[in-house]
């Protein structure tokens, strides 16, 4: 029940994005956190993982295999 529940709040954050203009390659391998914010202009490569807190510019383009997060 909880994996489920994680695979349905991860496609309703890709939905959000996607929505929003993110452009996403691979959406389904891409991770976000709950708290994820993004500016205009993003383009994220797939395999990437968005820890908490994590706030993204403007005009960004996130590579693939990406981890990112805050310390």
């Amino acid at each position: 029940m909880k994996e489920l529940n994680l695979q349905n709040s991860q496609t309703k954050l890709r939905t959000r994005f996607l929505k929003n203009g993110v452009k996403m390659t691979g959406p389904e391998t891409i991770f976000f956190s709950h708290d994820t914010k993004i500016g205009k202009n993003v383009t994220i490569e797939p395999y990437v993982v968005i820890g908490k807190k994590v706030k993204i510019g403007n005009n960004v383009i996130i590579k693939s295999f990406s981890h990112l997060e805050v310390l």
